[in-house]
């Protein structure tokens, strides 16, 4: 923070531009893989709710999804006291390249055809 706090407002104006882009992409392009999404007003995770996609257990699809689509999530339901309660719901992250996340959604739409 303390090195953070000098640098001029121009970067914080590039830095929310850039990640509002990633996060409108990302949410735009598991949509349109059949996913509902809930786009994120603060962070760098968006949710997905995997039943759209005919997945009922969050933790079952996030082991799955690394070896059969290369991609990985954040299970949600480890965040609820009562785990039903989240189990429909995996968090993806778009604080990376862009590369990246085009590969990633190029996996899954290979995955999912």
């Amino acid at each position: 923070m303390a090195f953070a706090i000098d640098f001029p407002e121009s970067y914080y104006r590039e830095f929310l531009a850039d990640y509002t882009r990633k996060r409108d992409w990302l949410c735009e392009a598991l949509a349109s893989l059949g996913f509902r999404v809930y786009p994120p007003e603060g962070s760098y995770y968006l949710l997905v709710d995997i039943t759209s996609i005919g997945f009922d257990d969050d933790l079952e699809f996030c082991r799955m999804l690394p070896e059969r689509a290369g991609v990985a999530a954040i299970p949600c339901s480890l965040f609820w006291k009562d785990r039903s309660q989240g189990r429909h719901l995996v968090r993806f992250c778009f604080c990376k390249q862009e590369e990246t996340l085009e590969e990633g959604i190029g996996r899954l739409r290979r995955w999912l055809k």
